[in-house]
């Protein structure tokens, strides 16, 4: 019986399956809160909340309804897929207008749910 792995002098080789990556944009997020997500929309309401106080936790600000803060610590605690912007919305809400477009702090730096600039 001829292995079915080889075909004509030839390995066939499976590829392992691959997790399935899932990557949201601000946008998305907006949605999920339940708020307006166009880029203007977007861009004011940063403009509008920020700068974001160090001591205050993302998930804590008191901008968010009790459902979007719920909606922020499950996805952080849960390290779901909506990590990543999620962190983004973190680092953009605590710009100042003498930081912003600068790199943010690493490793170190801003934590997606946790007071910025500590290291634990």
């Amino acid at each position: 019986m001829s292995d079915p792995t080889r075909s004509r002098g030839w390995t066939i080789r499976r590829r392992p399956p691959t997790m399935e990556v899932h990557l949201h944009c601000m946008t998305h997020l907006f949605d999920q809160l339940g708020l307006a997500s166009g880029r203007e929309d977007i861009q004011a309401f940063l403009e509008f909340h920020r700068p974001l106080a160090d001591h205050i936790r993302l998930s804590e600000a008191p901008f968010w309804s009790a459902s979007q803060s719920a909606l922020l610590r499950e996805q952080v605690q849960q390290d779901a897929d909506w990590v990543g912007v999620i962190d983004e919305l973190n680092i953009r809400l605590r710009e100042t207008t003498t930081n912003r477009g600068l790199p943010s702090p690493s490793p170190q730096g801003t934590a997606v749910d946790e007071q910025p600039f500590q290291v634990e």
